[in-house]
């Protein structure tokens, strides 16, 4: 699942990357790959202090990643 999300951010749909990915965290909040996939989607929207503490957060998930 987060490798077809990854696919639909890279081909320029990044809000639909966003609301696919939330819904991942909501449904798994540790989940590391999803933060960061939600911090690209974010990148892509311009909105970068979202995008910041979403790739924390993946990095606290998972450090050696």
């Amino acid at each position: 699942m987060i490798r077809e999300l990854r696919v639909e951010a890279s081909l320029g749909r990044a809000a639909l990357a966003l609301i696919a990915f939330t819904r991942a965290i909501d449904a798994d909040p540790r989940h590391a790959e999803a933060h960061n996939g939600r911090a690209t989607a974010l990148v892509r929207l311009g909105d970068l202090e979202r995008a910041d503490q979403d790739m924390t957060r993946a990095i606290e998930l998972s450090p050696k990643s």
